[in-house]
């Protein structure tokens, strides 16, 4: 798909699963930026509603897996402290990988592993991989961490499929499983 459709579908996705208006004008007005950082950075690019901007239960149910929506036990106060400050306004994320290529290391064997090579990635954070889950379908071939995350007591937050329905939780940042690791090239926004 051409960036420019990319662009008009991704707002018309959030339209449909119930986002504001005014959050939709604002990703909509950095249709030119996103086009020229697309063209400069590659990849895939994902329009991310903060936080602050809408609540992680409201987030989470902006997801679905068939008719399933998603959702989380996780109370707001558990989570989130980001490695890397998070904008307070909606944003884009830039040359988006999709986790599949980091699939067979915990979080921190990945970072680790990329500190040992001096290769700076942007691990993506828990409003991103929800935007990741919500534009890619990913949950349907694999579980991804938000290594960019940690929730209070240390753990990573996830993005899983649980009887059907995606969800996030929190689990061991040393735990090696077959899930997905994303990271991103930029971030930006107007």
């Amino acid at each position: 798909m051409k960036p420019e459709d990319l662009f008009v579908h991704q707002i018309h996705l959030l339209r449909a699963r119930g986002c504001p208006e005014i959050i939709l004008r604002y990703l909509m007005k950095q249709q030119k930026d996103v086009m020229e950082k697309t063209r400069e950075v590659g990849g895939l690019f994902l329009p991310v509603i903060s936080l602050v901007h809408r609540g992680l239960y409201d987030l989470m149910a902006m997801l679905r897996i068939d008719r399933a929506v998603g959702f989380t036990n996780l109370k707001p106060s558990d989570l989130l402290s980001d490695i890397l400050e998070s904008p307070d306004d909606p944003y884009y994320v830039f040359g988006v990988d999709d986790g599949s290529s980091l699939m067979q290391m915990s979080p921190d064997e990945t970072i680790d592993f990329f500190v040992k090579r001096d290769e700076a990635k942007r691990f993506l954070r828990t409003a991103e991989i929800i935007a990741l889950g919500l534009h890619a379908n990913i949950l349907l071939s694999y579980n991804i961490w938000a290594a960019g995350s940690r929730s209070r007591n240390g753990m990573v937050p996830a993005l899983v499929t649980t009887l059907g329905k995606p969800e996030l939780i929190s689990y061991f940042a040393d735990h090696k499983v077959p899930w997905g690791l994303s990271f991103c090239f930029k971030e930006g926004g107007v």
